[in-house]
């Protein structure tokens, strides 16, 4: 059995061939049932060749990230076992992984009104949303860190990153694409993560962090921490040179001279959007990150059913200036 948000991040590690391929084959077999038949299951405008949940409006939905989210499947794991205590055979061992995750999603076929719509609770459906948007957020701050830091390395070039989910360019692993002025184009993953180094082993370096498999066709990963404690924010970028490898304790090793670039400092931009981020889910206020053509501003929008504050980021230009704004209206919101 294993039953922690780590453990399933382990999972959800040994890729397609393990248990993700199984857990997001089951997702997409029973969301396909209920969401055809209302006309919400279709193709990805800007990749047919993928099918998703679009909402009303015609946007990708949330939901899609479920087939692939750890803490959102050991949520709906503790809830089933919950009511089914002996549904599953050791569950975690990769023996029972094909028919464990069939009987995993099986259980929520049948419940599929309980947990993945408002008709008879909203608490399951609230909590998913919530942590897609934590996730989420989470994962554009560490864009918003890389990009500043890529702006610092490569001043005269410029960037193509989006904060919307379900992008054919995000759905490639592309977070950011750089350009050059030849127009050479340049793409990284960025994923949630820290560095250390050990003098034992002073031809490696050993990250902790994201657990989703490393598989993508980007040039380089970044993996970028916030300030935590003691430990200044950092950021690290490394050729994507295939195979990477893990530790038994699921830290990846890369070897020192596939390091572009490597640091550990105060990055006051991205922590203080953290922080505001924070303090938001703590005060029930909706949060969000998104990109503007034209200026570094925020936003907050108070009505009788929702409270909501926006970031939105355009540029790498006026940053001390976007900076004050943040604490000004930081400031402001915390006395409105």
């Amino acid at each position: 059995m294993i039953n922690s948000v780590n453990g399933f991040k382990t999972l959800f590690d040994e890729g397609w061939s393990g248990f993700k391929g199984y857990y997001f084959n089951n997702t997409q077999r029973v969301f396909e049932k209920h969401y055809k038949p209302l006309g919400k299951w279709l193709p990805k405008i800007d990749d047919p060749t993928k099918y998703g949940i679009y909402k009303k409006e015609g946007i990708w939905d949330d939901f899609n990230r479920i087939n692939t989210h750890p803490k959102i499947a050991h949520y709906l794991y503790n809830k089933i076992i919950e009511k089914e205590p002996n549904l599953f055979t050791n569950f975690g061992d990769p023996k029972y992984h094909e028919s464990n995750v069939k009987l995993f999603w099986d259980y929520l076929d049948e419940n599929f009104e309980l947990f993945f719509t408002e008709n008879i609770t909203s608490e399951h459906y609230y909590t998913l949303y919530k942590y897609l948007d934590s996730s989420w957020t989470n994962g554009n701050i560490s864009v918003i860190l890389a990009l500043l830091e890529l702006n610092n390395l490569y001043p005269k070039n410029t960037f193509e990153y989006d904060f919307n989910t379900g992008g054919i360019k995000d759905m490639k692993g592309f977070d950011i694409i750089m350009n050059d002025k030849n127009g050479k184009e340049t793409t990284f993953q960025v994923k949630s993560g820290s560095f250390n180094e050990n003098e034992k082993y002073n031809n490696l370096i050993f990250l902790k962090g994201s657990h989703n498999d490393l598989s993508y066709t980007c040039d380089y990963y970044i993996y970028s921490s916030l300030k935590f404690k003691d430990n200044d924010s950092s950021f690290i970028m490394f050729k994507n040179e295939p195979p990477l490898k893990r530790t038994k304790f699921n830290d990846l090793m890369i070897k020192t001279d596939s390091v572009i670039h490597k640091i550990k400092k105060p990055m006051t931009i991205p922590e203080k959007i953290s922080e505001i981020s924070v303090y938001c889910g703590q005060k029930n206020i909706s949060f969000n990150i998104m990109k503007d053509e034209k200026h570094n501003r925020t936003e907050y929008v108070e009505n009788n059913d929702e409270k909501k504050f926006t970031i939105y980021f355009s540029n790498m230009i006026d940053l001390k200036d976007f900076e004050k704004i943040l604490n000004d209206d930081f400031e402001k919101l915390k006395t409105s």
